[in-house]
């Protein structure tokens, strides 16, 4: 519990990073008032059974015109604890949805609308918002159809998905028509005793041994249809041989906002019960590791272990071992995000942003090369806007993204500039790095914008495809208003912002997309240039320096 006149000026940084679409302001000065920390929904298992993310990747829930539902909240602390208890419900279209004092939301109107969740505080951040879909009726769904991320196939009983006791499938139900009104489905087992399902998720847990149906049943409150998934749990194997298919280099640099490995390898016998093979960790402060799942928690060096059950593997078996290991690299400022596995993007639109419109979606060229596109959203009636940064995902300590100007002092980010993109309509863009950083116990803070303004990144370089290289050297460039302090060498600073705020974008009257290919930082010029020239020999680019 934190004292809110003494902890003011530390927390400011971090709200920063939730209103970086928006102006900056201070909150008001409350004496020794203990506040509420965070706010959030607290749904039924009904409720939760709704919840879909829709293609702006939001989360929403649907409603029938005409239909009440009441939503129940928690916070942290307890109520019962803070100085001031009380929440407010608001929305940003009372044309679709209507919100009594106690959370009861009425569908109105066929629409979409955002219900936001915030405590009375004044200028208090913390606070939650869900998108409510209303539809003026029902559309039924027509038929489902479920799959599997089987990993073995049962070679008694014909083609039947199978998975070993203890162990999990995951289900995915496809629904029919794509418009219709309830986009989930309620998971069941016809024998409990053989295997469970998850109701919301469809993740499945063999139990004993033998044959199971699973049940896919639409959310429809009358004459819902329903599909069935047959899969079979099979008896318990010991691994004792494994043989591991992706470890990486050792002197491979995973960068500090990944937040996870997944080790892919193969046990010997083939069908061997994985969960039964150890896995261990040799310092648990970097990463942890569950069933080949490893968790990076920090930065530094570790080892990872997988151990087998003890017994003999045959001579033609080649690779398995009953004991393999690897070691993990995490180094302290290494920033790289390609864009590779669209589940977990370290760099996307500012929360902000996409909270106000703006949306992503990761995509291909004809020539394999992954990037990132970006639709902004509308800032005024002639401007548009998407910051692009660095996401909200913590590392130990709650910190966020790390920079080391020592070991990693430039700073590159391939992607498109819009002038150049749209000549023709866009007159102005405000192109700026813009941080702001944890507080430092000393009194230390980098704050504000790169160069202390718009377009003073150190190199350009580019790309035949009118994408460009924006360069930031770190040790002579400094985030900093006012101040020419420079970023240490011997440290690695933590910040709650770290983002391109890019706004303005005008003459333009609806969204436009522009591209991010990858963000990274180097241990200095020549590292970039070799990344650029690799670029240039796969994809077919050629590149010039334009500053």
């Amino acid at each position: 519990m934190k004292r809110y006149w003494k902890q003011l000026l530390l927390a400011l940084p971090m709200l920063l990073v939730l209103t970086a679409c928006e102006d900056e302001y201070t909150p008001a000065q409350l004496d020794e008032a203990i506040l509420m920390e965070a706010v959030d929904f607290n749904l039924t298992i009904e409720q939760q059974n709704k919840i879909y993310t829709d293609y702006t990747e939001t989360t929403a829930y649907p409603m029938l015109k005409g239909e009440t539902v009441r939503f129940d909240f928690t916070t942290t602390p307890d109520p019962s604890e803070v100085t001031f208890p009380t929440v407010s419900w608001t929305t940003n279209n009372p044309e679709v949805i209507s919100i009594a004092e106690d959370g009861t939301i009425t569908a109105v109107g066929a629409g979409s609308a955002i219900v936001t969740l915030a405590p009375d505080t004044p200028n208090l951040v913390a606070r939650a918002t869900l998108k409510i879909v209303v539809s003026d009726e029902l559309v039924p769904a027509t038929a489902i159809t479920i799959t599997d991320n089987a990993t073995m196939i049962d070679p008694i009983h014909g083609d039947t998905p199978a998975c070993y006791m203890g162990e999990t499938m995951q289900l995915t139900a496809a629904i029919e028509p794509d418009d219709t009104t309830y986009k989930t489905v309620k998971w069941s087992s016809a024998d409990e005793a053989i295997a469970t399902v998850d109701q919301i998720t469809g993740l499945v847990t063999g139990i004993t041994r033998g044959f199971v149906d699973i049940v896919a049943t639409a959310l429809d409150p009358e004459n819902p249809v329903s599909a069935t998934h047959h899969i079979y749990i099979d008896q318990v194997v010991d691994p004792v041989g494994i043989k591991l298919l992706n470890a990486p280099a050792e002197d491979y640099c995973f960068p500090i906002l990944q937040r996870w490995f997944t080790v892919e390898f193969e046990t010997y016998p083939a069908l061997s019960t994985k969960s039964l093979i150890e896995w261990k960790s040799s310092d648990p402060s970097v990463a942890t590791v569950e069933g080949g799942q490893i968790t990076f928690n920090g930065y530094g060096s570790v080892t990872i272990t997988a151990i087998c059950k003890e017994g003999d593997i045959p001579a033609d078996q080649v690779g398995f071992a009953r004991e393999a290991s690897f070691k993990l690299n995490i180094p302290e400022g290494l920033v790289r995000e390609y864009f590779l596995n669209p589940n977990w993007l370290t760099w996307n639109v500012n929360p902000s942003c996409r909270n106000a419109g703006a949306k992503s979606e990761v995509k291909i060229t004809d020539k394999g090369e992954v990037y990132l596109e970006v639709t902004t959203r509308t800032q005024n009636a002639t401007n548009q806007r998407a910051d692009f940064s660095s996401v909200s995902h913590t590392l130990s300590g709650g910190r966020k993204i790390g920079i080391h100007a020592g070991n990693y002092p430039i700073l590159a980010l391939r992607m498109d500039d819009v002038q150049k993109l749209y000549p023709d309509q866009v007159t102005f863009r405000a192109f700026k790095f813009d941080t702001s950083s944890d507080a430092i116990s000393d009194g230390r803070n980098w704050a504000g914008e790169f160069g202390n303004g718009s377009d003073k990144f150190d190199h350009r370089y580019h790309f035949s495809d009118n994408s460009d290289v924006f360069v930031y050297d770190m040790t002579v460039n400094y985030p900093a208003k006012g101040a020419a302090t420079l970023l240490p060498t011997n440290e690695t600073v933590f910040f709650g912002t770290f983002q391109v705020k890019y706004a303005d974008m005008r003459t333009l009257t609806a969204p436009v997309t522009y591209r991010a290919f990858w963000v990274e930082t180097f241990r200095n010029m020549d590292e970039l240039i070799a990344k650029m020239n690799d670029d240039c020999a796969k994809y077919g680019h050629t590149y010039e320096k334009t500053k």
